[in-house]
């Protein structure tokens, strides 16, 4: 069982059982049994797809929310800055742990490596905005724009 707060420090408990996997299931149709399956796998999906991945975290606590009189949209408002990475993270390592639990030692390693994917997706990403030049970026389109435009003679219409 993983534990996580929200931005009003609520806390949630994830706790994964094949009961939980089949209220995911049934909310938000994601078999989480199922995750290396598809066109586009749904485990890539979830890393990449905040939405998505609130979605079932929301699935896992959807009792807890519903004692607490907490709807889908007040936990989603709930979730700001770092309180939805602190979600996902528990998400995952409880995921993680249920798959090997289950002997699927194989998707527990799948989970790893596209964590690892990726955050060093996004570092790469990050590193190459950091390293552009937008003044010299946009200082050179528009000497290629005004490179392309016509003299002021023949702006100016004949007499």
């Amino acid at each position: 069982m993983r534990i996580f707060s929200d931005t009003t420090g609520r806390q949630w408990q994830i706790n994964m059982t094949i009961g939980s996997v089949k209220q995911v299931k049934a909310l938000t149709g994601y078999d989480l049994l199922e995750l290396d399956k598809g066109d586009r796998p749904l485990l890539a999906t979830l890393r990449t797809d905040i939405m998505a991945v609130c979605d079932v975290i929301f699935a896992l606590v959807k009792k807890q929310a519903e004692e607490a009189g907490i709807s889908d949209e007040q936990f989603a408002e709930a979730l700001g800055g770092n309180a939805i990475v602190v979600a996902q993270d528990a998400f995952w390592d409880e995921l993680e742990d249920f798959c090997q639990s289950l002997n699927r030692q194989h998707l527990a390693k799948a989970i790893q490596a596209m964590g690892k994917t990726v955050n060093l997706a996004y570092q790469k990403i990050s590193q190459q905005v950091d390293q552009l030049d937008i003044e010299q970026m946009l200082n050179d389109q528009f000497t290629k724009i005004s490179g392309e435009l016509p003299e002021s003679s023949e702006l100016t219409p004949a007499d």
